[in-house]
C-alpha cells in the first residue's frame, strides 16, 4: 500500500479514535476497510493516540475534549500502561483544577476502574483500586472546598444548569458512593 493511502487510513482511524463502530455509525467503516490495515498497525495508531492524549492532557489546565478522548480510548483499549499514567497526571495536576474539572477526572476515572472489571487479572484488580482512591482523594477533597467553575465551563450555555453549586456537590457525594 502506498504511503497516501497509509496516510488516509490513519486520519479516518484517528477521527474516531480507533472505534470501528463509530467509524460504521458515520459511514466510513467500508471505505475504512478496503485499506485493510492489520490489527498490529491499529494497535501501533492506538498507542500512538494514547500518547499524544497524554501529553495534552497533562499539559491542560482544564479538563477538556482530550480527557474525554483518552477515557473513551481507555474504556476499549484497557492499555494498563496509559491507564497507570493517566492516574499519576492525574495524582500530579488533579487539585489545581476547578471543581467541576476534578469532578469530571474522577468520573473519568471511575469509568475507566468500571469498564475493566469484567477482567479479574491482579494488574487490573491493583488499578480499579488505585483508579478508586485516587478518584476518592480529589473528590474528599472537593467536598471541604468551596466550588470553583472554570470560566471556560461557565460560558458553555448547555453546561448552565449542570455546573450549580448544588448540582458539583451532588454529584461529588454521588461519586463518593461510587468509590466505597
Amino acid at each position: 500500500m502506498d504511503k497516501d493511502n497509509i496516510l488516509r487510513a490513519k486520519k479516518i482511524f484517528l477521527k474516531y479514535g480507533g472505534s470501528h463502530f463509530h467509524m460504521e455509525r458515520e459511514g466510513e467503516l467500508e471505505t475504512y476497510r478496503k485499506f485493510s490495515i492489520s490489527n498490529a498497525q491499529e494497535d501501533l495508531w492506538i498507542n500512538e493516540y494514547q500518547n499524544d492524549l497524554l501529553l495534552k492532557v497533562e499539559n491542560e489546565d482544564i479538563v477538556s475534549h482530550s480527557f474525554l478522548q483518552l477515557i473513551d480510548v481507555l474504556q476499549r483499549s484497557k492499555n494498563i500502561i496509559c491507564i497507570k499514567s493517566l492516574l499519576s497526571i492525574v495524582k500530579k495536576n488533579g487539585n489545581q483544577m476547578d471543581t467541576f474539572s476534578q469532578v469530571l477526572m474522577s468520573e473519568g476515572i471511575l469509568s475507566i476502574a468500571e469498564s475493566l472489571k469484567g477482567n479479574i487479572e491482579t494488574e487490573n484488580i491493583k488499578i480499579i483500586e488505585e483508579a478508586k482512591k485516587t478518584a476518592l482523594n480529589l473528590l474528599n477533597n472537593l467536598i471541604k472546598k468551596p466550588i470553583i467553575v472554570g470560566s471556560y465551563f461557565s460560558n458553555i450555555d448547555y453546561l448552565k444548569d449542570v455546573i450549580t453549586e448544588d448540582k458539583i456537590k451532588n454529584r461529588i457525594k454521588s461519586n463518593i458512593k461510587k468509590c466505597k
